[in-house]
């Protein structure tokens, strides 16, 4: 999509906040980030001491501010960075920075070396920038490129997408106002000139015009020139007198500015690597098979990012921070692990499905829910799955009385 075609919006912090206001774009920024938000993680460390595991528990209370403000970062603009130092109880802190104050910092090769942040935290009356060596910072980066560390986030790749949204809806609007559904058409014999309105006062035929609008209650009116046509040789067929006509869209062109926002709608969804059948309604057909097919490359893609945040976190904050509390041989002692999106998002919905099945198992579609939690589903009747569970239920299991005549085996 060429962008001279939709030149409003330059690449900036501020456009990307724009965006992220649309509610489709809300939608999709959400529902990409929540899993990741809401995962959890595991840690390996054998051997590792109980000082160690001290260290280790205090880290994970700073995971979950962590993952959202890197998420929200690298999401809306690329890239996050993050300030740590120690506080007066020798804690770590985490300190997220503002976007647009932060600024790679590499060496003559093009080596990470750090992050520098403007002026804009500064009392001085000349803002200072302040460089963060890496040891002191941590920096992370979506859909980074080899020697570009700051990212692409999906607000810049649905940018020209937004744009033509806002243009099409602009569009639509001004449709709406000239011709669409039965708006007034209010010609006037000569716009420029003058008469009297209903309280006597002069005024120019526009004005009058848009006062007989307010009249007609104030319908949005189209008011032109009623000029007729000039034609060399022939007199002018301009009207002389006042005119008002009620036009239709006996074609209904509007569909094509529905259709065509559709479209755009589902490019702001694939922005953030989400099939716009997981997310938004579908008007082809398909299968609930194909549906689900779509959102588990979405989870993929989400598992990807949430390793590679929990990878930072390692690399870039906990062993540095254990390192220096303790010592390196401790530090290489631990790691941590994200748990898969998908597993844990399958195990909450089976945890969910077996507390239906003990509350309520008489009203329960087994083998929908089975399906809908990836259990293999027997390939029988459904009365023959559901009976037999129920009574398992329901039913209190009776000894059979012997059968009369019968010897006792104590006898």
């Amino acid at each position: 999509m060429p962008s001279i075609v939709y030149p409003n919006l330059p690449v900036s912090h501020e456009t990307y906040r724009t965006i992220k206001k649309h509610a489709t774009v809300n939608l999709a920024f959400n529902l990409s980030s929540s899993p990741i938000i809401r995962s959890s993680w595991s840690v390996s460390a054998p051997d590792a001491s109980d000082e160690t595991w001290e260290l280790i528990t205090e880290l994970m209370k700073l995971r979950q501010t962590y993952v959202t403000d890197a998420i929200n970062g690298m999401y809306s603009f690329g890239y996050q960075g993050f300030e740590q130092f120690l506080d007066a109880d020798l804690k770590l802190v985490l300190k997220p920075l503002l976007s647009e104050s932060v600024s790679i910092v590499v060496d003559d090769n093009g080596t990470y070396m750090g992050i520098q942040i403007s002026g804009l935290y500064s009392t001085q009356p000349i803002p200072k920038d302040i460089f963060i060596p890496k040891e002191s910072a941590a920096f992370l980066g979506l859909n980074v490129e080899p020697g570009y560390y700051y990212g692409v986030p999906p607000t810049e790749i649905c940018r020209e997408a937004y744009d033509a949204y806002v243009t099409t809806e602009e569009g639509a609007q001004r449709y709406d106002l000239k011709v669409a559904g039965s708006n007034r058409l209010i010609k006037v014999p000569n716009p420029s000139g003058t008469g009297i309105g209903p309280d006597g006062a002069e005024a120019t035929n526009f004005e009058l015009a848009e006062d007989l609008d307010v009249a007609l209650d104030g319908g949005g009116s189209a008011i032109v020139a009623n000029n007729g046509l000039e034609i060399p040789g022939m007199p002018n067929t301009a009207g002389t007198n006042w005119e008002i006509e009620y036009v239709g869209d006996p074609v209904q062109r509007q569909a094509s500015f529905i259709q065509r926002l559709k479209a755009l709608d589902s490019a702001l969804v694939r922005s953030f690597t989400l099939p716009e059948r997981t997310i938004l309604e579908s008007s082809g057909g398909g299968t609930l098979a194909e549906s689900v097919e779509h959102r588990n490359v979405s989870l993929d893609y989400m598992e990807m990012q949430s390793d590679y945040i929990t990878e930072q976190f390692e690399t870039q904050i906990a062993k540095p921070y254990i390192e220096l509390m303790i010592s390196k041989e401790e530090a290489d002692k631990v790691n941590f692990i994200a748990a898969p999106i998908s597993n844990s998002d399958k195990i909450y919905k089976q945890q969910v499905a077996l507390e239906l099945i003990k509350q309520n198992p008489g009203s329960i579609d087994l083998n929908a829910l089975l399906e809908e939690v990836s259990i293999p589903v027997p390939e029988v009747l459904p009365e023959q799955v559901i009976e037999p569970i129920v009574e398992s239920i329901t039913e209190p299991i009776v000894a059979e009385e012997p059968a009369e005549g019968a010897q006792n085996d104590e006898s």
